[in-house]
C-alpha cells in the first residue's frame, strides 16, 4: 500500500511500520528529501547502519565453510547463514595472504546482492597445487554482514597425461620402452609375464617430459604386457594402456645419436689442437673413432683403440688434428651380441692457428718494403 500523509508525501509500505512510527518515519523522510549534498547522505547512511546494528541482527554463519569440491584450476565453497544474505568467498594464495591485515585477501567471488540461506561459490582461475587462504562473507540488507575466520585448502596438481608408450627395442633378455607425459612426471614401468603370470616393475623418481626404460632380466622367447604409470609431483597417479611384446634373439644393433665435436686451439710453437667428439648409444655398446685428413674417401683412415668397457656414453679426445684442416670423422660400435653399427660421416674444420707479434710485423714490413720477404732466402 502506499499512503499520502496531508497531501504531499508519498511513503511505500507505511501499512507495514507499527502505528506509533509511522510519523516518525514521516517526519524521517521528510528531513531526508531536503539534504542536497552527498557529504549529508553519507553521514545519515552511517547513522542508520549504526542503529540498525542496535536493533538488527547480522547474518549468522552457521557452522563452518566447507570446501566442496576441488580441482586442479577450481574449487567449491559451500555455506549456510541463519538468514537471507548475499554470498562472497574473499580468497588469495598463502604466498599473497597478508596476515594481520584488514584486508589480508587478494581477490573474491560470489553474488554480494543474492538473498539465500544456502551459499555455493565456484572460485575459477586457480593455480594447480597452491595453498589458498579464504573467508566467506554474507551481507544482508542495510549493511549488516556476517564472516567466517580464514580457513585454507590445497589445489589439486595437474595430472600427466601418458602419450606414445612404446617399445624402442626387444633383446634376448631385455625390452627398451619410451613415452612421453604433457608435464614433468615420474614413472614406473609394471610388466608381467604371460605364462607364469609373474608381475614386475622398474622406474624413474626423475621428473621429466620424455622417459625411456630398459626393463632387464626377462627370459627368452616369452610374452609380456606391460603398463606404465606416470605421477605428478603431489603422487597422484595416471596408467597407460598396456602394450605387448616377446623377448627374442638380440640381432638389433647398437643406434648412435647425439654425435658432436669441439675443438680447442693452444697456442705454442707447434700450435696443439685438442678435439673433444662425444656421442651416445641406445644400449650399452664398445665403440672405435675413426678419421682422415680431407674428404677423400680413397685415403686410409686412422683409429683410435676402441673401448674397453661397454656404455651408453662415449667421449673421444683426440690431439693428432692439425690447425685450419678438414677432417672426416666416424664411429663403429657394437654391442654384447657382436651386432654392429657405424654412424654417418662427419666433417669439422679445426681453428686456425693465431699469427705471433713477429709474423705480423714482418707482414707489415712485407706490405712496405718488398726486399724484406727475401730475408732469409
Amino acid at each position: 500500500y502506499t499512503i499520502t500523509t496531508k497531501g504531499v508525501i508519498s511513503i511505500k509500505d507505511i501499512d507495514k511500520i507499527p502505528v506509533d512510527e509511522r510519523v516518525i518515519v514521516e517526519r524521517a523522510i521528510t528531513a531526508v528529501r531536503q539534504l542536497k549534498t552527498q557529504e549529508g547522505l553519507a553521514v545519515v547512511a552511517d547513522e542508520i547502519q549504526d542503529v540498525a546494528r542496535k536493533i538488527l541482527e547480522a547474518p549468522r554463519i552457521i557452522g563452518s565453510p566447507g570446501v566442496k569440491e576441488v580441482g586442479s584450476d577450481y574449487a567449491v565453497v559451500t555455506w549456510a547463514t541463519d538468514q537471507d544474505a548475499g554470498g562472497v568467498v574473499r580468497y588469495a594464495r598463502d604466498s599473497e595472504y597478508r596476515d594481520g591485515s584488514s584486508d589480508p585477501y587478494t581477490t573474491e567471488s560470489g553474488d554480494a546482492g543474492e538473498r539465500t540461506r544456502g551459499h555455493s561459490v565456484r572460485i575459477n582461475g586457480l593455480s594447480p597445487g597452491t595453498l589458498y587462504h579464504f573467508q566467506v562473507v554474507s551481507e544482508a540488507d542495510l549493511g549488516l554482514s556476517g564472516e567466517s575466520l580464514d580457513d585454507t585448502f590445497i589445489t589439486k596438481a595437474q595430472l600427466p597425461s601418458i602419450l606414445n608408450f612404446r617399445i624402442i627395442k626387444v633383446e634376448a633378455d631385455s625390452a627398451t620402452v619410451a613415452w612421453r607425459t604433457t608435464i614433468p612426471a615420474a614413472g614406473t614401468v609394471e610388466y608381467t609375464n604371460t605364462k607364469t603370470k609373474e608381475a614386475k616393475s622398474a622406474g624413474s623418481p626423475v621428473f621429466a617430459l620424455s622417459h625411456q626404460l630398459k626393463i632387464a632380466g626377462l627370459s627368452l622367447g616369452l610374452r609380456y604386457t606391460a603398463i606404465v604409470k606416470a605421477e605428478n609431483i603431489v603422487g597422484d597417479k595416471v596408467t597407460s594402456a598396456p602394450i605387448s611384446f616377446t623377448t627374442i634373439k638380440d640381432i638389433a644393433p647398437p643406434i648412435i645419436s647425439k654425435v658432436s665435436n669441439e675443438s680447442t686451439l693452444f697456442p705454442s710453437a707447434d700450435a696443439k689442437v685438442q678435439t673433444i667428439v662425444s656421442w651416445g648409444t641406445d644400449e650399452q655398446a664398445y665403440c672405435q673413432f675413426f678419421y682422415r685428413e680431407g674428404l677423400n674417401p680413397a685415403i686410409e683412415p686412422s683409429g683410435l683403440g676402441e673401448e674397453k668397457e661397454p656404455r651408453t656414453d662415449h667421449v673421444s679426445v683426440v690431439v693428432e688434428f692439425l690447425p685450419s684442416t678438414v677432417y672426416q670423422f666416424w664411429v663403429e660400435c657394437r654391442d654384447e651380441a657382436r651386432n654392429k653399427t657405424k654412424s654417418e660421416n662427419f666433417v669439422l674444420f679445426t681453428p686456425n692457428k693465431e699469427k705471433s707479434i713477429i709474423d705480423i710485423i714482418l707482414e707489415n714490413f712485407q706490405g712496405t718494403f718488398g726486399w724484406v720477404k727475401n730475408i732469409g732466402k
